[in-house]
């Protein structure tokens, strides 16, 4: 049995934009790691790629539905995590663990707090999760290291390129070793070479793992190849598709 699984039963999702109302139905959508543990999620600017994302990591909530996570290798007749659109109050506290203890979240605007050093960027999510300032150090710096960031713990935010602000944000975001890394365009505003450099990261993150899913936005339309999956998301329409390569 594969260790991720997500399952969208009749989800409808109903938001308010600059161009009016904007409505995002799925009526039914399911994909699991046993297929492919790499999902890029395509379609034109507007399309509400960043709407089905932010509804598969639990950042939003459906106007109606039913979304479901397994992570164990248990029954499937009893998800991990389970909700809809109207959670009780000890739903919103799982959501919150699901989102801290199983999601990895990297964007394309940096989430690195300028005035910490990319050291304290790195190990201060650790100290709140209980690791001692050494063994987050030590961790910090070997994945530093295998991004070619070595010698940069002690700079700031603002002294590092974009690409190399990326990388670190991509290290901030898979330090606590999350199962599930949702990335929305996270190299949108990169060059060609650091895009390839960033994206490599997320490759090599997730390897061909079972217990570890990648999904993320992109415009690029290589990025399936470069990722060798089969299979996109494609949203448009006001719907959600698969589309095979």
């Amino acid at each position: 049995m594969d260790n991720i699984k997500c399952s969208l039963e009749n989800v409808e999702i109903q938001r308010q934009t600059p161009q009016g109302n904007f409505t995002l139905s799925i009526p039914k959508l399911e994909f699991s790691t046993a297929e492919g543990n790499k999902i890029p999620i395509m379609g034109i600017s507007g399309a509400g790629k960043s709407t089905l994302l932010d509804i598969l990591a639990a950042m939003m909530l459906p106007t109606q539905g039913q979304i479901a996570w397994w992570f164990k290798q248990t029954s499937r007749e009893k998800p991990d995590y389970s909700w809809g659109s109207k959670p009780k109050w000890k739903k919103y506290h799982d959501l919150r663990e699901l989102r801290r203890v199983y999601f990895g979240f990297s964007f394309q605007d940096s989430t690195l707090t300028p005035y910490f050093t990319v050291e304290e960027n790195l190990t201060y999510p650790q100290f709140l999760n209980g690791i001692s300032k050494a063994e987050a150090r030590k961790k910090a710096q070997e994945m530093l290291d295998s991004v070619s960031l070595a010698g940069k713990l002690q700079h700031f935010p603002r002294q590092l390129s974009g690409g190399e602000r990326q990388r670190v944000a991509l290290i901030q975001a898979i330090m606590n070793e999350p199962q599930v890394l949702f990335a929305d365009e996270p190299t949108g505003s990169l060059d060609h070479i650091t895009r390839n450099q960033v994206m490599n990261v997320l490759y090599q993150w997730v390897g061909d793992r079972s217990d570890r899913l990648l999904l993320w936005v992109t415009h690029h339309k290589d990025d399936p190849k470069d990722a060798k999956t089969n299979r996109a998301l494609i949203v448009e329409n006001g719907a959600c598709r698969w589309k095979i390569l």
